[in-house]
């Protein structure tokens, strides 16, 4: 699981980067020495929303795409008295190819996508 780095107990900021990712991953291979290809990468299909018009922090990628359209690809949204942290379809697509190194991927969870599979099509692109 990386992800939940920052949410509706923290200040504003991004709750699942690839950066955080990368470290994670490498963290249980090179100094927990658990095998590289038992490590699967937890990603989430969920972001964080803080302002005082978010309905609640924890928002599905549905929600935000049905806000956002045009803002997919991108993993920070500010609009108005809104901050929303997620991962876009980018960051998807290249969190499926660092996770190639490793045993994969999970997602969390997968009904939060949109309808036409925005994150699934991302994430089938990184492999």
């Amino acid at each position: 699981m990386t992800y939940d780095y920052a949410g509706t107990w923290s200040d504003a900021s991004e709750h699942s980067t690839y950066a955080q990712a990368r470290s994670d991953l490498a963290y249980w291979a090179e100094n927990r020495t658990y095998p590289a290809e038992r490590s699967v990468l937890g990603m989430p299909f969920y972001g964080y929303c803080w302002g005082a018009s978010c309905d609640h922090g924890y928002t599905p990628f549905s929600e935000i795409a049905a806000n956002y359209p045009d803002q997919t690809g991108q993993d920070w949204i500010t609009a108005g008295d809104r901050t929303i942290s997620f991962n876009g379809t980018a960051t998807v697509t290249k969190k499926v190819q660092l996770a190639k190194d490793y045993g994969g991927v999970m997602i969390w969870e997968l009904t939060q996508d949109t309808s036409d599979g925005q994150l699934w099509t991302a994430l089938k692109a990184g492999l």
